[in-house]
C-alpha cells in the first residue's frame, strides 16, 4: 500500500514538473550582431529561434538591452504593424528567417542607440497582447501576379493626380530596376515604358546594384536600365529614416536631378511605399494638395499591397498609425527629436497648410527658395 502510495506520489510531482516545464515563460537571449542598411538591431538569434523558444506573432514582450534600455514592444510580421516611429520585434514579410529590432521610417541606432556586442534578453510580456491588432493590420503580401487585379496594382504603378499636378507628369511604382526576389520589376519596368518616362528618382539603389542587376543573369527588364544608361537615373540610396540629414541631403539631390532633367518621372524605392510615399508627398504639397489628397494617395499603396479597403477598421488603423503619422512629422520634423513618450493621439493634422509645411521641410532640407519655384514649375499646372 505504501509503495503504491509512494508511486503515485512519483508520478503527480513528475507531471507537475512536466506541466511547470511545458509553461515555462519564453525567453530568448542574445547580443547585437550587427545593424542594417536602415539603422534596425540584428541580434545573434533568428526568427525559428524566436518562435523555437515560445514566441508567436501577436505576443507582447518586454527586451531589455544591456545599454540601450527596456522596451515593451510587439512581436510583428511587418514594421508597420505598429505605426511610423513605433519598435517591434519583426520578422519582415513573416519569411521566418532574420529577426529584427526595428522602427517604422526611423532608424533604431540614429534615434535610441546601440552597441555590437550589447547583450539582449526577450521575455514574454502578454501572450497574444497585440494579436488582434496584428491580425487587423497584417501586412504580408503575394508576390504573384495572378493574386492581384491589375498589373498596375501588383507592380503598386499609378500616375499621381493630386491637385497641382500636371497631368501625364507624376508616377510612383515599385522598383523597376531591382528584382527583390519576386517580377515585380518587369510590370513597372513596362508600365515605365507605357507610359513614356523620361528621368526615374531611384531612392533605394546604388549605381553599383543598378549595374549589378542589369548584368545578372535572367534580368528581363530593358526600358529602366536603358534609361540609366543614358544617365536619366538618379540612385540616392536613401535610408528610410528621412528624417535625417544624410536623408535630408539625398532628397534635395533628388529634388535638383527632377530640375535638370525632363518629365515624365518616375519615384520608387523599392516596394514604392515608404521613402517613396514620403518623396512624393511633398510635391504633391508643394503643387497644391491638401491634407486628404495626400492621405488618400498614401493609403492607395495600402489598399494595392494588402487589400486595405477605404472605411474598414484595417485601413482606418493603418492610416491613423501611419498616413497621419507621417503628414504630421512633414509639418514637425523635430517630433523624430524626442519620440521617448510622444503621445501619436494626440497629433492634429486638419490645419496643416501642406503647401507651407512642403516648403520648410525642402529648405531645411537645402533648396533654395529658387531652387523649390524651379520645382514647382516642373510638376505644377500653374
Amino acid at each position: 500500500m505504501m509503495m503504491k502510495k509512494f508511486l503515485f506520489c512519483l508520478v503527480a510531482a513528475f507531471l507537475l514538473f512536466s506541466c511547470e516545464e511545458n509553461f515555462k515563460t519564453p525567453e530568448i537571449t542574445g547580443v547585437i550582431d550587427h545593424f542594417g542598411f536602415h539603422g534596425d538591431i540584428y541580434p545573434s538569434f533568428n526568427t525559428k529561434d524566436v518562435k523555437k523558444a515560445g514566441f508567436e506573432y501577436g505576443d507582447i514582450v518586454k527586451v531589455e538591452f544591456e545599454k540601450l534600455g527596456t522596451f515593451v514592444i510587439p512581436f510583428t510580421t511587418a514594421y508597420s504593424e505598429v505605426g511610423v516611429a513605433g519598435l517591434s520585434m519583426c520578422d519582415y514579410l513573416e519569411r521566418n528567417e532574420e529577426c529584427t529590432f526595428s522602427m517604422f521610417d526611423a532608424s533604431v541606432i540614429d534615434r535610441l542607440g546601440g552597441e555590437i556586442g550589447e547583450k539582449i534578453k526577450v521575455t514574454m510580456y502578454e501572450k497574444g497582447g497585440y494579436l488582434d491588432i496584428h491580425n487587423t493590420v497584417k501586412s504580408v503580401y503575394s508576390m504573384n501576379r495572378s493574386d492581384f487585379s491589375s498589373d498596375e496594382v501588383f507592380a503598386n504603378f499609378r500616375e499621381v493626380t493630386t491637385n497641382g499636378v500636371m497631368p501625364k507628369t507624376l508616377y510612383r511604382s515599385c522598383n523597376p530596376l531591382n528584382p527583390n526576389g519576386n517580377t515585380r520589376y518587369r510590370y513597372a519596368d513596362s508600365l515605365a515604358a507605357s507610359v513614356g518616362i523620361r528621368t526615374e528618382i531611384d531612392l533605394a539603389d546604388t549605381k553599383e546594384k543598378i549595374e549589378k542587376n542589369i548584368a545578372s543573369e535572367g534580368y528581363l527588364a530593358s526600358y529602366c536600365p536603358e534609361l540609366y544608361r543614358n544617365g536619366n537615373v538618379i540612385a540616392l540610396s536613401m535610408k528610410a529614416d528621412v528624417f535625417t540629414d544624410e536623408s535630408l541631403a539625398k532628397i534635395a539631390d533628388g529634388m535638383r536631378f527632377m530640375i535638370d532633367n525632363e518629365p515624365p518621372y518616375l519615384v520608387h524605392c523599392n516596394e514604392g511605399k515608404d521613402r517613396c510615399g514620403f518623396f512624393v508627398m511633398l510635391l504633391e504639397s508643394l503643387a497644391g494638395a491638401d491634407v486628404q489628397e495626400v492621405l488618400d494617395d498614401y493609403m492607395q499603396t495600402f489598399i494595392n499591397y494588402y487589400g486595405f479597403q477605404k472605411g474598414d477598421k484595417a485601413y482606418d488603423m493603418a492610416l491613423d498609425m501611419n498616413g497621419k503619422r507621417i503628414v504630421y512629422l512633414l509639418a514637425h520634423p523635430e517630433t523624430m527629436n524626442h519620440l521617448n513618450g510622444f503621445d501619436w493621439n494626440s497629433i492634429d493634422i486638419t490645419d496643416i497648410d501642406m503647401h507651407d509645411a512642403a516648403v520648410k521641410f525642402l529648405l531645411s532640407a537645402g533648396l533654395t527658395q529658387e531652387e523649390i519655384a524651379m520645382l514647382k514649375a516642373k510638376i505644377s499646372v500653374e
